[in-house]
């Protein structure tokens, strides 16, 4: 008789050794279906980031019921696909990312050398390779291997369908070898096509892909992805009829009882908005709460709804600010309780008690440390902010900032491992300068927080330093507009440690050049005007101010004679059906607005586009028109009606960021008369009633005649 210890020992290493063999069994099972346990599984790893977040336990039980999964599936391609994909998903500052990746890797390298004819293995290789070149190769490497195998050529339509015009073409044969080869996949079709922007590609697929997906299939979010691309492809004046069949989709999809499918819920409210029923969206929000409460898109939700019913943030300091911050803190309690390890909701919880007087400075602190908790080193850099605002737990910044750069040099570390050339790693790169510059701007606070001259002086040159490189390295107008405010800090912290060593002369000048480069900043502005009362007196600040001011105004007009360049050739369609060409702008002074559905900060400037609209609407020699640059055009109008907007909103389609807006939105551009561009806009500075003066006054000065070159 064997003892229990016996039989336990003898029960591992049987386990042991049925992994083993299933790791060495080759896969041979790379078709277009699997088991149904394994497409469920496949499923599920569309909602782990929502179900898991920054939990690590999460994360770690998924890995190992894959693990699982796939060695009782050894043959199946798509068993390992999972648990490549977990590799991907893990958050990357999480040490079990790299551990799972470095494992993968090396046991699909020795399974390619031992089955070298053999295509999973490249393919999956590929699906774990950072490198963007390198992950290309092993993809052609997997298809020259078996021009039969649908995965690579999927995956090769991701790869290139961003790329130029040649890649495009490439990108068009494979979508069209998956398409061949997998003909009943129509939800990998649909996704294809939502992310490959190629109108001859979804005419030639989209009566098939019509004819298949119905509500009544178990994959709801294939709707969502017909719904974006009817509406993509379609002229403004079928938007009526296309709402009219969503309309009767989405009925049929809510008979389903499916409650505790995230997918579900999700294409229900895709539906509701693009038909703009708010009953509806109202029933999936309150689903989703009572249904997933601890999840950071419910506590988004509860968010935007708290926005709704108390407005947005007021602007300035005072008791209207204190009430709203008294108010969401209130309303916070019960969800805080109810979920403990929610980041978003508490970075909210922590921005809230920093900016709150009411707050005791331990809520600041307490906050700080369940971020950290929660994120690491990922919190780092919100929770040093956060108890710099407050002027709390100083002795333990610095450390936290030390964190927050090798954050910031883990990511760059990162971005270089994909091997980016060209734009993209120089756009990268301005990326890493910003956060290198917003790291250096929080230690010049803390040393000006401790009232460290010394440190404040070497902190300051090391962030001077930052901010030049950070200039140096802005090419388009986003990053040119993105590298403004650094430049206005900069001179906002030279004044305040010029200030603190009793230099007030400098300082009123220092000021001055941060609203050179700031203009409307309120902070400032009163900065100095407390300064300049004690040196001067009450008298003469407001002619200080204006010529500070005066001096922003001259900075600008320089760039906008820079940005002169003719407007270019369209036709597109607005939403109410009329073809719009340059023509019908010509002999008026153009206000030209870029903007999406899902652009936060387009949606705070629209408001005083709107107004800016009624002023010039009757009029013959100005015009206010934009152009929407959403994916999904079918969410303007039900947007446009929620907020009484009335302003044309030409579509410009499929593509558009690309054609249209590359260096970013909310975006104006102001057109003169005879057909230039005199001025782009980047972004939205907060303050809607300085936005109106400037945009009146630029229409105005588009308008006046070009000075003599003679």
């Amino acid at each position: 008789m064997r003892r229990p210890w016996t039989i336990a020992l003898l029960s591992i290493l049987a386990a042991a050794a049925a992994a083993s063999c299933s790791r060495s069994t080759p896969i041979t099972s790379w078709g277009c279906s699997a088991p149904p346990e394994v497409e469920a599984a496949w499923r599920e790893t569309d909602d782990v980031q929502d179900l898991c977040g920054r939990k690590a336990s999460c994360w770690d039980e998924k890995v190992a019921a894959t693990r699982s999964l796939r060695d009782r599936f050894p043959r199946e391609l798509l068993a390992h696909r999972v648990l490549a994909r977990y590799a991907r998903m893990i958050p990357r500052d999480f040490p079990s990312r790299d551990a799972l990746r470095s494992e993968l890797e090396k046991a699909y390298g020795e399974l390619a050398r031992r089955y070298p004819k053999n295509p999973a293995y490249p393919y999956l290789l590929s699906q774990l390779e950072r490198n963007r070149k390198k992950n290309r190769e092993l993809l052609e490497r997997s298809v020259a291997l078996d021009p039969g195998f649908a995965w690579s050529h999927e995956a090769l339509v991701r790869s290139l369908s961003w790329r130029p015009a040649e890649d495009k073409k490439s990108a068009r044969a494979h979508l069209e070898a998956f398409a061949r080869i997998c003909p009943a996949k129509t939800g990998v079709l649909l996704s294809l096509l939502a992310s490959f922007d190629d109108r001859p590609s979804w005419e030639a697929h989209a009566p098939s892909l019509r004819a298949a997906t119905k509500p009544e299939a178990d994959h709801p979010e294939d709707l969502k992805n017909l719904w974006e691309l009817e509406f993509k492809y379609a002229d403004p004046a079928q938007f009526g009829a296309l709402r009219e069949d969503v309309k009767r989709q989405v009925a049929a999809l809510r008979k389903q009882d499916r409650t505790d499918d995230r997918q579900w819920l999700a294409a229900l409210e895709d539906g509701y908005k693009l038909t703009e029923d708010a009953d509806g969206t109202r029933w999936v929000e309150d689903t989703t709460l009572a249904k997933f409460p601890c999840e950071w898109t419910t506590t988004q939700i509860w968010l935007d709804r708290f926005q709704k019913e108390h407005g947005k943030f007021p602007d300035v300091e005072g008791e209207a600010q204190q009430t709203w911050l008294d108010d969401e803190l209130a309303e916070m309690e019960p969800r805080l309780a109810q979920c403990p390890d929610e980041s978003l909701l508490w970075q909210e919880r922590l921005q809230g008690v920093a900016m709150s007087e009411a707050s005791p400075p331990e809520s600041v602190v307490a906050a700080g440390e369940r971020v950290l908790a929660i994120l690491g080193d990922v919190g780092a850099q919100p929770v040093a902010r956060a108890w710099l605002d407050k002027g709390v737990a100083l002795d333990r910044i610095g450390p936290l900032l030390d964190a927050a750069k090798r954050q910031i040099e883990r990511d760059w570390q990162e971005n270089l491992a994909y091997g980016i050339e060209g734009d993209d790693l120089r756009e990268a790169r301005f990326y890493h300068l910003y956060d290198v510059q917003n790291e250096r701007v929080l230690r010049v606070r803390l040393a000006l927080a401790r009232k460290d001259s010394a440190a404040a002086a070497e902190t300051l040159a090391n962030l001077d330093a930052a901010v030049n490189d950070l200039e140096k390295a802005a090419e388009d107008p986003a990053e040119k507009s993105m590298s403004a405010n650094p430049q206005a800090e900069l001179w906002k912290l030279r004044a305040e440690a010029d200030v603190l060593a009793g230099r007030n002369e400098e300082a009123l000048a220092a000021y001055a050049r941060s609203i050179e480069k700031s203009p409307d900043d309120r902070k400032v502005l009163e900065a100095a005007e407390k300064l300049y009362g004690r040196m001067h007196g009450g008298a003469g600040f407001d002619a200080w101010r204006r010529s500070a001011q005066q001096a922003a105004a001259t900075a600008s007009q320089e760039i906008t004679r820079a940005v002169r360049r003719p407007l270019p050739d369209f036709t597109l369609t607005d939403i109410a059906g009329k073809k719009w060409t340059p023509a019908e702008l010509r002999g008026k002074s153009v206000l030209l607005n870029f903007w999406a559905t899902w652009c936060g900060p387009c949606r705070s400037e629209l408001p005083h586009v709107q107004k800016l609209y009624e002023r010039a609407k009757d009029r013959k020699d100005v015009a206010v028109v934009t152009v929407s640059l959403d994916d999904n055009p079918g969410l303007i109008e039900p947007m446009m009606r929620e907020e009484k907007f009335t302003f044309p909103v030409l579509v410009a389609g499929a593509g558009s960021m690309t054609k249209w807006a590359p260096s970013g939105i909310p975006q104006n551009y102001i057109v003169d008369p005879g057909g230039t561009i005199v001025e782009e806009q980047l972004g939205f500075g907060g303050d809607g009633d300085v936005w109106l003066a400037k945009m009146e006054e630029r229409l105005r000065n588009a308008r006046a005649p070009a000075p003599s070159s003679k």
